[in-house]
């Protein structure tokens, strides 16, 4: 695993592709590396960090560091919705199209839905629903969020 960053440590598609290999094939990782999950993921997403660095402006990138925020949980590590939140607004910054940025705010507004914080929720679906007003899913989180 380790041999692809030592040959091409400025490569973000390799530090991109041992994130997936960490994240899915975690309890292979566990065993050979000794691990526990939580270190799995902090790894995965320091890997994902190193990435983005080394393509800050990588839309696929971005967009998949952020998803990776929803995984916390089951790893074992407490998520840091704030981080997460952060992650999304910056996807949505390099998004190409309005429906990458619907994507991204939508994310957004479940991470704070998530986080409790359903003020700021709400601000993301408003949006959301400015980029999409038909979208069933955003509708129904806005129902969700009255009663």
């Amino acid at each position: 695993m380790d041999a692809a960053l030592e040959a091409e440590p400025g490569n973000p598609d390799w530090w991109f592709n041992m994130v997936q290999i960490y994240l899915t094939n975690f309890t292979q990782v566990m065993k050979i590396r000794g691990w526990d999950r939580a270190k799995v993921y902090e790894e995965a997403m320091r890997m994902s960090e190193r990435a983005l660095a080394l393509s800050p402006h990588d839309y696929q990138l971005m967009y998949d560091h952020a998803l990776n925020h929803f995984l916390a949980d089951r790893f074992g590590v407490a998520p840091d919705w704030v981080r997460a939140a952060r992650a999304w607004q910056e996807a949505c910054k390099r998004a190409h199209n309005d429906s990458q940025r619907f994507e991204c705010t939508l994310n957004e507004a479940r991470v704070h839905l998530r986080a409790g914080n359903s003020g700021r929720a709400r601000e993301c679906l408003e949006q959301a629903q400015a980029l999409a007003p038909d979208s069933p899913v955003v509708r129904q989180l806005l129902n969700d969020l009255k009663d």
